[in-house]
């Protein structure tokens, strides 16, 4: 029962974080850093830290509407998708369980938007991520939250990022990045899904 109920809080604590400005840091910052506006992605993230990491492989899909990850739960819990909507200046969280068809509406989050001019962007060097040479760059927002990108150098796309969030630190490290359009279809609560709550669902993930 202790793994299951700690990969629950970490899947509750994923979608919390997109929300927050680290996790929109590639919508946000997009425009500072050049990146495409629209993309998909794998990503391992990993939280906590190096010694004590729980990792997450996931998908993630970046559109001009949210975001959209489907996340691997560890210890062969089955999948989670969690949608990230944007409405504004509230983020709306949907956590889906593709086994059991059913979504759960978590509370809204507001979210902080600030001006471009409102950032600091600060060219720490190069680095070298996975074999692949790197420019990292640190942003800071106006509340001093720091997060740290790794730029692969010629094509400028994002190879990893870390953050802290909630006081836990998270390692994005990207791969098969490819900018393009994102399917609309890939946003929306399919229709054939019921409301449930995500206890309920998160305990049925894997038959």
């Amino acid at each position: 029962m202790r793994n299951w109920l700690i990969c629950f809080i970490m899947v509750v604590f994923a979608a919390h974080a997109q929300t927050e400005p680290g996790g929109m840091m590639l919508k946000d910052f997009g425009k500072l850093l050049g990146l495409p506006e629209e993309f998909s992605a794998q990503v391992e993230i990993s939280a906590g830290g190096e010694e004590a990491a729980m990792v997450m492989n996931s998908r993630m899909f970046v559109s001009k509407s949210g975001m959209r990850y489907e996340m691997e739960m560890p210890g062969g819990f089955g999948t989670m998708t969690t949608l990230a909507l944007t409405e504004g200046e509230t983020t709306k969280i949907y956590m889906l369980s593709p086994n059991q068809k059913v979504y759960t509406e978590l509370p809204p989050s507001p979210r902080q938007v600030y001006t471009e001019e409102q950032y600091k962007i600060d060219d720490v060097g190069t680095d070298t991520v996975n074999g692949i040479s790197c420019q990292k760059k640190n942003l800071t927002d106006p509340n001093g939250k720091v997060i740290s990108i790794w730029l692969k150098k010629g094509d400028n796309l994002p190879v990893k990022c870390l953050l802290e969030e909630k006081g836990m630190q998270v390692s994005m490290v990207f791969k098969d990045f490819k900018p393009g359009k994102v399917d609309p279809e890939l946003l929306k609560i399919p229709a054939d899904y019921k409301k449930g709550s995500p206890l309920s669902g998160f305990m049925n993930l894997k038959q």
